[in-house]
């Protein structure tokens, strides 16, 4: 079964999973991977009615010595100065 193709299959919210021997043609409906965008009222409604809950160090066990920054700065790396241009006169040829 390594050689099958595994395609799920999405319709109206119902999901299915099939296996199709090789070769196989998938065709993808226009707009398939258009976002669909909120309503504007339930966005404002869902930041009202949410309530973060937040932590401490405390609240998660955690030492002052955890809650360090973990990233190192090694340096920077940037390109060789560029070399500036010659500016000409005269007439140009266009």
């Amino acid at each position: 079964m390594a050689d099958d193709l595994v395609k799920v299959i999405a319709a109206k919210g119902a999901v299915r999973r099939a296996e199709t021997p090789r070769p196989v043609v998938v065709a993808v409906a226009e707009g398939a991977n258009s976002p669909r965008y909120a309503n504007a009222a339930r966005v404002i409604n869902s930041y009202q009615k949410w309530n973060p809950e937040t932590w401490n160090a405390a609240d998660l066990s955690l030492a002052e010595s955890d809650l360090e920054v973990a990233v190192e700065r090694r340096g920077q790396a940037f390109p060789p100065e560029r070399q500036p241009g010659t500016v000409l006169s005269g007439a140009t040829s266009w």
